[in-house]
C-alpha cells in the first residue's frame, strides 16, 4: 500500500497507528518545520508527539493508541493538540542544533534491552531530515541521546495527554507520570 513511499520508517507500523504521515525522503518539504518522537514501550500504550511551526504558531499534537506496547500499534484512540507562540519551535530548533541531531545516527553506547522502549526521533527543518531510533533513552545512551529524552519529557507534559489518558480511563494520574516520565 505505501510501497512508493520512500521513509526511513516505513517498516514503523506505529506511525500509521498514529495516522501520520511516512516522510518520503526523495520529497522533502523545504518549508516545512517539524519533529516528531514517536514511543514504543514494552508494557504501556505507545504515544507520538508531534511539534510543528506553522504560520508563526508552534503546534504540538499528541497521541495515543489503544496499543500493546511494542507488540501492537493499535488505533487512534486519543488525540490533541495546542497551539503555542513560535518561540516554542524556535527553541527546540535550537535544541536540536546544538546536539547537531542533523548528523546523530546510532549512539553506540545505546543498546537494545530485553524490556523498555524504543524511541524514534524524526525533524524537518530547512529541507534538513533526519530520523533516528534510541532505546530507552532517559536511561541509556550519551548526553544527547539523554537530552533527546528531555525534550520528549518536556512536550509529553506540556501535550496534557497524560491527563487525557487519567481523566478517559479513569487512572491515577501520578502513577501515569511516574510510568511515563521516568
Amino acid at each position: 500500500m505505501l510501497g512508493h513511499v520512500k521513509a526511513k520508517n516505513i517498516h514503523n507500523p506505529f506511525i500509521y497507528a498514529f495516522e501520520e504521515p511516512y516522510i518520503d525522503t526523495t520529497q522533502i518539504d523545504t518549508s516545512k518545520s517539524w519533529f516528531r518522537i514517536v514511543v514504543m514501550p514494552c508494557f504501556r500504550k505507545p504515544y507520538c508527539l508531534t511539534i510543528e511551526k506553522k504560520n508563526s504558531r508552534t503546534f504540538l499534537s499528541a497521541k495515543l493508541t489503544n496499543g500493546d506496547g511494542g507488540y501492537f500499534p493499535g488505533l487512534l484512540d486519543i488525540s490533541t493538540t495546542s497551539t503555542y507562540s513560535d518561540t516554542i519551535y524556535n527553541d527546540l530548533l535550537g535544541d536540536l542544533n546544538n546536539l547537531n541531531f542533523w548528523e546523530l545516527g546510532v549512539d553506540s553506547s545505546n543498546r537494545r534491552g530485553i524490556d523498555g522502549e524504543t524511541w524514534c526521533f524524526e525533524a524537518i527543518d530547512k529541507g534538513r531530515y533526519n530520523c533516528i531510533y534510541r532505546w530507552v533513552p532517559y536511561r541509556y545512551g550519551n548526553a544527547k541521546t539523554k537530552k533527546l529524552a528531555e525534550i520528549g519529557s518536556y512536550f509529553l507534559l506540556g501535550s496534557n495527554l497524560l491527563d487525557l489518558y487519567s481523566f478517559k480511563y479513569e487512572i491515577d494520574l501520578e502513577r501515569l507520570e511516574d510510568d511515563y516520565l521516568k
